[in-house]
């Protein structure tokens, strides 16, 4: 007996010839700093020293750098020190490096290289440095 054509079904077509390119993996930093320096300080210092691609809300506590390429941004959270730093250790962490100004951000390898030259600036105005969200608060940016 021939087989049914009528019941056969046909196996779908995924080939849609995009090539599925991955995500480029991000992690969490923060920049701590050893001045106060609130968002709209940390903006107006970096327009003074013409810097492109800057936006701020002073309201939500954050600031944007926009970097080159295609919806390539990272946002910058002001934290509170007291909360986010409650355990012994890391208080202890950030109070033996004077550190009065701590922001959280999420970044590519790829963008932490852009965000150099911002953070050259910042650190040479408020002191401080760049650092992985770890429980070490390793590696640091080299800057």
């Amino acid at each position: 007996m021939a087989p049914n054509k009528k019941n056969k079904k046909k196996a779908p077509n995924w080939n849609t010839g995009k090539v599925a390119v991955a995500k480029p993996k991000e992690y969490e930093y923060f920049l701590m700093l050893e001045k106060e320096a609130d968002v709209t300080t940390v903006i107006d210092a970096l327009k003074e020293k013409q810097m492109p691609g800057l936006d701020v809300w002073p309201s939500m506590g954050v600031f944007l750098i926009e970097l080159s390429g295609n919806n390539n941004q990272v946002e910058f959270e002001q934290l509170n020190i007291e909360e986010t730093f409650a355990h012994p250790s890391d208080h202890a962490f950030v109070r033996n490096r004077n550190i009065h100004t701590v922001y959280n951000f999420i970044a590519t390898e790829e963008q932490i290289e852009q965000l150099k030259p911002y953070f050259k600036e910042i650190v040479a105005l408020f002191g401080g440095f760049a650092c992985m969200d770890s429980e070490d608060f390793q590696p640091t940016v080299e800057l």
